[in-house]
């Protein structure tokens, strides 16, 4: 998939947006944070959740794993002592 480029006017208007949001007292960071379009925002949302998603499943095989080596424990048996003679 090729790279976006975007013209000169393209540019320009967009820094103009910016520099209208600032003066309307956002921040740098919540300007340049900004979805450029509902789409984007979609795109975002599930990007989130997708790494939430991924997250549980990390803790879940986690937890798995855990059981399974508390489960072995238990039943690894002591070894008898030795009776000496």
């Amino acid at each position: 998939m090729a790279k976006q480029r975007y013209t000169t006017e393209e540019i320009i208007h967009k820094l103009r947006e910016a520099d209208v949001l600032i003066g309307q007292g956002q921040t740098m960071g919540q300007v340049t944070n900004k979805p450029v379009d509902p789409d984007q925002q979609r795109i975002k949302a599930l990007s989130n959740q997708k790494q939430q998603i991924s997250q549980q499943l990390k803790n879940i095989r986690a937890q798995s794993k855990l059981k399974k080596a508390q489960k072995a424990m238990q039943s690894v048996r002591a070894p008898k002592p030795i009776k000496s003679m």
